[in-house]
């Protein structure tokens, strides 16, 4: 007769504790969400499929090649979205970033000063793993990344397989340069066929 009475205690005990870890699942899913892309923008999308979402996308020129030069051997291009949120954060500037016509990185330059920001980021996605000699933050969850510049009170969400794979072409093509116009090592001089200094003399 006493196994009903022990079933409704293990069960009065287990509710408490499933309603602490509702909140928490809810929270990783916000998460997840916001590491994602940009709202309904995510990852891998297109300019086309980005503008068709958000109509008031403005898209940044890029430097064009020069007289003589080659374009780039890829596609860059940024669009950007003026007063946005994330989180409390507000009056936030938004440019998604595409690479091969891939959405790969959202930037986020927002109103409040610096020390706001990363105090948010920090609160929100606990200490960062990484901190650079620039006091570059970062926060790696998966397949997504946080990079946050102290300084400049601007972060980053990327989509980390694609930014490693940009990061990757745009080196390589830099070596390719360096490489290119790294001059040949010129022989020193022999001295030979050099007239020698004359030395003046000393006034009498």
């Amino acid at each position: 007769m006493q196994q009903p009475h022990r079933r409704r205690t293990g069960l009065f005990v287990l509710l408490p504790a499933l309603a602490l870890l509702a909140p928490a699942a809810t929270r990783a899913a916000g998460t997840a969400a916001e590491l994602e892309g940009f709202g309904k923008a995510k990852f891998g999308i297109s300019e086309k499929q980005a503008k068709a979402l958000y109509p008031k996308l403005q898209e940044l020129p890029l430097p064009t090649p020069q007289a003589g030069e080659a374009p780039l051997p890829f596609s860059l291009s940024n669009y950007t979205l003026e007063n946005q949120s994330f989180g409390p954060l507000r009056k936030c500037k938004v440019t998604l970033r595409f690479f091969q016509h891939e959405l790969n990185s959202v930037q986020y330059a927002c109103a409040g000063g610096s020390e706001k920001i990363i105090s948010y980021l920090k609160k929100r996605f606990g200490p960062p793993q990484f901190v650079s000699e620039r006091r570059a933050l970062s926060w790696v969850f998966g397949n997504y990344s946080v990079t946050a510049m102290e300084v400049a009170g601007t972060f980053s969400i990327l989509d980390t397989a694609r930014s490693q794979q940009m990061s990757g072409v745009i080196m390589g093509l830099a070596m390719q340069k360096l490489s290119a116009t790294t001059p040949t090592p010129v022989a020193a001089p022999s001295g030979e066929g050099i007239t020698p200094a004359v030395t003046p003399e000393p006034p009498k």
